[in-house]
């Protein structure tokens, strides 16, 4: 039974709060992909976080960002970018919601992920949970369907990378605090998203579309902030059912800013995902906790 503590009831809300920055951040992301280079608003967006971070950092000192794990650091954002670059790649081609469902993906590679680094028990639960999140995968993107676009699988693409940042996220944890995590991922986000966004610069960046992607670094800096303070109230088992809230919420937006209904198959294989996610929450909660902070 869950007891309702200050603590729970904090983390709980700092989930909510995640959830619709995240969703706001995507959708308002989506936007821009409808006229700028992804690889452009990347750069952009991970430069003004950066900016916005060093400045921060400044002022509280440097001291808190000293790190002798810069390797880790490095291929962390390394993967970080990557998953970023194909998600909003993938959103060109596919529904806000259907692109919300697949990232229910995460804990369920994270576990897999887990029984390889860590030495964890592949058990039924974690079999069971990849074959049903599969399986309501192909239902979302319906492979053979006339109006499958092979694009949209860049946010499948995007989960495994983002999957892989998050193991690393959970072994940086065990010595680094949220803000370097959040200094370094945004320094090494901005330098190597440097050479793509060069190449595929298209035009000078208008005024709306600045103050869009300012909005879109503020976002992100808020999600990844609010996740952290979510898992230090609350048990993961606890707080994570309310970062479901994003695929009714991205319904929503999706409708109100694309016009973009939710079809049938998008509801059953989003039922399937979050089905097998919460099955593998609940079936393992007394185990290492897997950050996510996207």
């Amino acid at each position: 039974m869950l007891i309702m503590t200050r603590k729970n009831a904090f983390g709980i809300y700092w989930m909510i709060f995640h959830g619709i920055t995240l969703t706001l951040m995507f959708a308002l992301g989506k936007t821009l992909n409808q006229k700028m280079d992804v690889m452009q608003m990347i750069f952009t967006y991970h430069l003004i976080a950066l900016l916005i971070t060093f400045f921060y950092t400044f002022t509280t000192g440097f001291e808190k960002i000293k790190t002798s794990r810069i390797k880790i650091h490095f291929l962390r954002g390394s993967l970080n970018v990557c998953g970023y670059i194909t998600y909003f790649y993938g959103l060109k081609f596919t529904t806000l919601d259907s692109a919300t469902s697949i990232t229910y993906l995460i804990p369920i590679f994270l576990s897999y992920l887990g029984t390889i680094f860590f030495n964890e028990k592949l058990n039924r639960e974690r079999i069971i949970t990849l074959i049903l999140g599969l399986t309501g995968v192909l239902v979302i993107l319906r492979p053979g369907a006339p109006t499958f676009e092979i694009t949209s699988l860049w946010v499948f693409v995007s989960v495994i990378l983002w999957s892989a940042s998050d193991l690393l996220t959970k072994n940086l944890g065990r010595t680094e605090n949220a803000l370097s995590q959040v200094f370094y991922n945004t320094l090494f986000g901005s330098l190597l998203s440097v050479p793509f966004a060069a190449y595929g610069w298209q035009n000078v960046i208008v005024i709306d579309d600045f103050f869009i992607i300012t909005l879109i670094s503020l976002l992100s800096l808020a999600a990844t902030t609010s996740i952290f303070r979510s898992f230090q109230n609350a048990e993961f088992s606890i707080v994570m059912p309310f970062d479901y809230l994003r695929l009714p919420l991205s319904t929503v937006l999706g409708y109100l800013m694309f016009g973009e209904i939710m079809e049938i198959n998008t509801i059953i294989g989003s039922t399937i995902i979050v089905f097998a996610s919460l099955y593998l929450i609940y079936s393992e909660r007394k185990k290492p906790v897997y950050t996510i902070t996207h």
